[in-house]
């Protein structure tokens, strides 16, 4: 909230048509600036100067609760588009808007009492946007980019990009399309893309020649499992016979487990059709965690151990 007054008191409002907060990056924010201005690292020194002007002031963070048509007029008059589309299809009646002084804006959650509080901070240039960086839990007073994070950037700017190619750049927009009744037409295009990606994937991969897997990492539930059959679809229309994660009807059959919850602990009551293989390069002093069939457990054993049990179990 700081910082988006801090951009509106440094450049004109009539310059500015958005600064938008896209996506979490390690412990920054990933925003961009549209509108007649360049985004340049004097520019940026300005406003992180004059953030630091308004955490020194201590400036009252105020909210009070309007009803929904007064907010929808309020973004509009402010230029805040898609905000003032997005209140036209909220159920509730009432908003609660902050301000800091004249600047007002819409936020999900509790704020603090005053510009006071906010004073560790960085703003800096990154890509064609910037970084809003943050002080991490274990350091409240030191603020550093953390670590390489250009993959993970890559792949969240390309989902904002899709959004772009589907011409649904907020949820205003979504809002307007499902009550428009073109839903069904918006899941097509994203399962499109979506299998367009995987295709990419399954030809960079077999383009490699000496690469002989894929990793895919993510939380529980994500969709890993569907992601790996969809994969292995595209692999075996380019004329590959590919290994891929069993369904969880084959992991009940033969592990007695479910998805999330695979580990070669699994192997001890597995029929001999099932074969586990360990790479004999592991370090057999490291220690790791393994699910014991069940995902809401987790034992740690020294890779020498489990294999000293898996023999002892036959």
């Amino acid at each position: 909230f700081v910082m988006l007054k801090a951009f509106y008191d440094v450049i004109p409002r009539e310059k500015i048509k958005k600064v938008q907060m896209d996506f979490a990056l390690g412990n920054g924010i990933y925003g961009e600036l549209e509108g007649d201005v360049a985004l340049t690292e004097e520019l940026l020194d300005q406003v992180k100067e004059q953030m630091h002007v308004l955490v020194e002031r201590k400036l009252p963070i105020v909210k009070r609760s309007v009803n929904t048509d007064e907010a929808v007029e309020l973004f509009g008059r402010h230029g805040m588009h898609d905000k003032e589309q997005l209140f036209m299809y909220r159920r509730a009646s009432r908003v609660n808007i902050y301000s800091i002084e004249k600047f007002e804006d819409y936020f999900y959650g509790y704020m603090v009492q005053n510009t006071g509080y906010v004073k560790y901070f960085d703003l800096i240039s990154y890509h064609s946007g910037f970084l809003l960086l943050l002080p991490e839990t274990k350091a409240p007073r030191k603020v550093e980019k953390s670590g390489n994070h250009e993959k993970l950037f890559q792949v969240l700017r390309d989902s904002y990009r899709w959004s772009d190619c589907l011409e649904v750049p907020n949820v205003g927009t979504l809002n307007r399309l499902i009550s428009e009744g073109k839903a069904a037409d918006l899941i097509l295009m994203q399962e499109a893309l979506q299998e367009k990606t995987i295709g990419n994937i399954a030809e960079q991969a077999a383009k490699a020649g000496d690469k002989r897997l894929v990793m895919i990492a993510g939380p529980s539930s994500s969709g890993k499992t569907t992601f790996s059959h969809r994969l292995a679809t595209q692999f075996r229309a380019l004329g590959y016979t590919p290994l891929s994660l069993g369904s969880p009807e084959r992991l009940g059959e033969l592990l007695h487990t479910q998805p999330g919850a695979v580990s070669p602990l699994c192997i001890v009551d597995a029929p001999e059709e099932v074969e586990l293989w360990i790479d004999d390069g592991l370090n057999l002093d490291a220690e790791a965690a393994y699910h014991p069939g069940v995902n809401d457990e987790t034992v740690v054993l020294r890779t020498r151990d489990l294999l000293r049990e898996l023999e002892r179990r036959g």
